[in-house]
């Protein structure tokens, strides 16, 4: 809800690092692949996931389109 709500704010970011969840742990709780088809109409990729803690959520790191290294 909250990138929903800050979408002009997602314009002049280049990273983003957010809580992911593969289990709803709490009331409508976006489910990773919702986060990931939100930031990839805004122009993100998730370059790395990790759940060190227990396999239901981890923590992802997106990085925008336009910075990630071109493959030839």
């Amino acid at each position: 809800m909250a990138l929903n709500g800050s979408r002009q704010l997602l314009k002049g970011i280049d990273v983003i690092c957010t809580e992911i969840n593969f289990e709803e742990l709490y009331a409508s709780c976006p489910m990773l692949a919702d986060l990931d088809q939100f930031l990839e109409r805004h122009q993100f990729r998730r370059i790395k996931m990790i759940t060190p803690f227990h396999r239901s959520w981890g923590d992802a790191i997106y990085l925008r389109d336009s910075n990630l290294p071109s493959i030839n």
